[in-house]
């Protein structure tokens, strides 16, 4: 500073300044060059973050969940903070490869490249492996020997050729800007085609179906997004606009994490967005998980139960036992009992024949215009009209539905299935091909007597979806199942007709979807317009399937239900397919029973997929007793001046490597809470409300928060509750 004075004092005095000293000149030269080479390594990685806060704004645009100004801001915001972040950490890797690079050069030149190489990787293994924690840590990782590595692996490799590729292009760069620029510019946009491939496939199908592989994907589109905008900005000969941008991103990362309030603004503003599947909600979720790791490294060890754990020190929720509604039986007073035996028929032996539509959304089933037989069904039956999946996808929903408990291996329930067997009825079941290979490997306790399999797979046909589904084969199955209650009826019997077009929406073949629309007058497209002509080519088999139960003279002989394991995202907030989420969307589906002899009723209190075990159990066997199950009695809703739900629903999303929510509705049914297994952090939302995912109401009404967290933490499905079970396993499977 001293000098500063002086040389300014002598330039004022029109004297020469005192020249500086080569190693000075040299080693603030080093100094403007660091600063500089830093403020253009956080200027790529913020052009990065705002390319992928752009996408996601975009994304959510197109959904149902159009973000306003605030929220908007902050997702920009916490992109640039985080991007700005990680480009420090690149550039401190950056230098640390440079001055070892130039420290062996001087010394073995020819040494140089292959230590580059080498150094590059080892940087890329760190990188991959911290990718891998990031992606993969948490309760995903439990199981054991190559399985437990395999992913890290794979992503040590990825990220071992990413930086091969990197000094490739690192090598080659100053022969690009010294040639021709279209070079460079091609390279460009080749890396930044093969980030719009994984940003499409991401946010269309892998989202859903694999927890672990959308994480990867975003991963390998940023770093190509980055490869390219390194190889654009020497070629492009930025100037000042790289450092200005440079400076400001580390500026805001200043502002933004050392000062309290423009922090409480983001987090305020993106309150929710975590449960989004695009790229705002996963990185606030990592921020969430990030957190807990810095708050706690010793005891958090990336299980299920320490976000709930934290959940609990919040909300001061202290019993985590199970309740005891949940180990005592329903009490049903003897006039109940017997009103409930008069509605079943005094003990008569009826058929059981269930038509099962995998993949079915409520509001499709009950449109007219969509399923006309449908909704005259519901007209002429015992409608539940507010009927909840116990899951989002079949590997929660359906063995509920049979056992009527939310996780398997209580040790408790009797599968109404093996209660028909044991009363002497026949089992039979009619699948197509596709939905079979899948129930024999993810759910292989599905047991009948009887397995009719249809053939729905096209010749050489290969999909990504991964079932090969191509011709509709609700008809077949129809056909199938009319011809087995022709040649079985002499006994009674339970028909399970698996109806599995619905699932395959997107792969069916174009050619019968649109043969469908054109026969109805629908109008043909993507999206909601497809789903709904897939479900209008299953309502005309479930017409057919109904008649040809008068015209064997069954209808008096026989219970029909007509149900569905789960729903559809179709597009809500880029969410395609189901799993993982909790939405309405995913968990309400229709639910009906045609009952000889019944008068059609209306029952529009809250029910659960898990109630039907015990109902159809009662018709087998008479005897049978709700201590076996976690459901509740369906025909309980029917009786004058019945008493209101004793259990409330509970709901479990996830993907098939683990459950990652838990949820629960309560019993009177006006309000559904949510909390996201690793993060711990609870979502309330109004049922009655017409959209009622749109809005989290957990800050506005706190006293419901905590009477639902009570509940659900003293469920089976909550991980520590299910621990002090008896019988029980330690949680979500």
């Amino acid at each position: 500073m001293r000098d500063v004075e002086v040389n300014v004092m002598r330039a004022l005095e029109g004297a020469r300044p005192e020249r500086r000293s080569a190693s000075e000149v040299e080693r603030r030269t080093l100094i403007v060059r660091s600063l500089d080479s830093l403020l253009r390594s956080v200027s790529a990685t913020v052009l990065v973050g705002l390319t992928f806060s752009a996408i996601d704004l975009g994304r959510r645009s197109l959904g149902h969940r159009t973000p306003d100004l605030p929220q908007g801001a902050a997702t920009v915001v916490l992109f640039v903070a985080v991007a700005s972040l990680l480009g420090c950490i690149l550039h401190l890797g950056l230098l640390a490869e440079g001055a070892l690079h130039r420290l062996v050069a001087e010394r073995r030149p020819r040494l140089a490249l292959g230590l580059r190489a080498a150094l590059a990787a080892l940087i890329a293994a760190a990188l991959s492996w911290s990718i891998a924690f990031w992606v993969f840590g948490g309760a995903r990782v439990r199981t054991s020997g190559i399985a437990r590595f395999g992913p890290w692996l794979i992503l040590t490799g990825l990220g071992t050729g990413a930086a091969l590729l990197a000094l490739a292009v690192h090598v080659g760069r100053n022969r690009f800007v010294r040639g021709e620029r279209v070079v460079p510019m091609l390279v460009t946009l080749s890396l930044l085609g093969v980030a719009a491939s994984f940003v499409a496939v991401d946010l269309t199908l892998y989202v859903s179906l694999y927890a672990r592989l959308h994480s990867l994907l975003e991963a390998m589109a940023s770093l190509c997004v980055l490869a390219a905008i390194w190889v654009l900005m020497p070629a492009a000969r930025p100037a000042w606009w790289v450092r200005v941008l440079g400076a400001c991103s580390l500026a805001w990362v200043l502002v933004a994490w050392l000062i309290p309030r423009p922090r409480a603004w983001v987090e305020r503003s993106l309150r929710g967005v975590w449960v989004e599947p695009v790229y705002a909600g996963r990185m606030v979720s990592r921020v969430h998980a990030l957190r807990a790791y810095l708050d706690d490294p010793q005891r958090w060890q990336g299980t299920a139960a320490s976000g709930v754990e934290r959940l609990k020190a919040q909300y001061d929720v202290e019993n985590s036992t199970l309740a005891p509604l949940w180990t005592t039986p329903p009490e049903e007073t003897p006039d109940q009992r017997a009103a409930l035996a008069k509605m079943r028929g005094g003990g008569k032996r009826f058929n059981v024949a269930i038509f099962y539509v995998d993949t079915l959304r409520y509001d499709v089933a009950s449109d007219p215009d969509v399923m006309p037989n449908v909704s005259a069904f519901f007209r002429e039956s015992i409608h539940f009209s507010r009927a909840y999946a116990a899951g989002s996808d079949t590997l929660r929903s359906l063995p509920a539905i049979t056992r009527g408990t939310y996780l398997a291996g209580t040790g408790r329930e009797r599968d109404f299935l093996e209660v028909a067997r044991d009363g002497g009825w026949r089992r039979a079941l009619v699948i197509p091909q596709s939905a079979n290979e899948f129930l024999d490997k993810e759910s292989p306790d599905f047991g009948f007597d009887e397995k009719v399999i249809v053939d729905d797979y096209a010749p050489v046909r290969t999909d990504v979806w991964g079932y090969g589904a191509d011709d509709p084969a609700a008809e077949h199955v129809v056909d199938r199942s009319l011809d087995w209650m022709k040649q079985n009826q002499e006994r009674p019997f339970v028909l399970w007709s698996f109806h599995f077009d619905q699932h395959n929406w997107r792969e069916l073949n174009d050619r019968h979807v649109a043969l469908t629309a054109r026969t109805f007058s629908m109008p043909e497209g993507d999206g909601m317009k497809r789903y709904a002509v897939v479900a209008r080519g299953i309502d005309v088999q479930f017409g057919r399937f109904l008649r040809g139960l008068d015209q064997l003279g069954l209808r008096d002989e026989t219970i029909v239900v007509f149900l569905s394991d789960h729903g559809e995202g179709v597009g809500r907030d880029g969410f395609w397919v189901h799993s993982i989420f909790l939405w309405d969307v995913l968990l309400r589906v229709p639910l009906a029973l045609r009952v000889p002899g019944r008068p059609p009723a209306v029952v529009d209190t809250p029910v659960s997929l898990v109630d039907l075990a015990p109902t159809l159990a009662r018709w087998f066997d008479p005897r049978a007793t709700m201590g076996d199950y976690q459901g509740e009695d369906l025909l309980l809703r029917l009786l004058p001046g019945a008493a209101k739900r004793r259990r409330p629903i509970l709901l479990l999303g996830g993907s098939r490597e683990a459950t990652q929510r838990i949820g629960v509705i309560a019993p009177a049914g006006g309000e559904k809470l949510i909390v996201q297994l690793e993060s711990g952090v609870p979502e309330l939302y109004d049922l009655s409300a017409s959209d009622p995912d749109w809005k989290d109401l957990s800050q506005d009404r706190p006293q419901s928060t905590l009477r639902l967290l009570n509940q659900l933490v003293r469920s089976p499905v909550f991980p520590r509750a299910a621990e002090g079970a008896e019988g029980d396993r330690s949680g979500p499977k």
